[in-house]
């Protein structure tokens, strides 16, 4: 990866200066398909493409990429903070639109009560699913499973 720093810096870089930013984005994994000999490739079983490199990207509506960045392993040397590897993740991506109100839309393998509050806290806007071994000191507020099975599909609860 270190022979490729540079380049990629300057992507990245040119990708954040060509265009301001929308007010509605989303944060994903993407994967670049490849089979070649490369210590940070995955194996994705549940892709359409099987092996390949995982990136972390966030995008807008129209999918113009802004940040991105390669998953090099869980042995990389970045520090996890007590949010977790993934909220992390989102944060760092989404670290030059705090304080402007956007909206981040991210899937059930980034959010968590507590991102939720950080990016609240740093003028973000989030909205995903939660996992349900995600939601802490919420049991005590929502109804519990059965309930919630007899309900139609689409019924949501929301509180202020």
């Amino acid at each position: 990866m270190w022979k490729l720093r540079p380049f990629l810096d300057k992507l990245l870089c040119n990708f954040m200066n060509a265009m301001d930013s929308k007010e509605y984005q989303s944060v994903d994994e993407q994967v670049i398909p490849m089979k070649s000999k490369i210590s940070i490739k995955q194996y994705l079983p549940k892709k359409p493409k099987k092996w390949g490199i995982k990136c972390w990207l966030r995008a807008d509506t129209g999918g113009y990429v802004y940040r991105f960045e390669i998953y090099q392993g869980a042995k990389s040397r970045v520090a996890v903070s007590p949010l977790g590897a993934c909220a992390d993740v989102v944060l760092r991506l989404c670290d030059d639109i705090f304080h402007k109100n956007h909206k981040v839309f991210f899937d059930n393998l980034f959010c968590s009560i507590s991102l939720l509050d950080v990016l609240k806290s740093n003028g973000i806007y989030g909205t995903g699913t939660l996992r349900s071994n995600r939601m802490q000191g919420a049991k005590q507020i929502l109804p519990t499973d059965n309930i919630i099975k007899k309900e139609p599909r689409g019924t949501f609860l929301c509180r202020n």
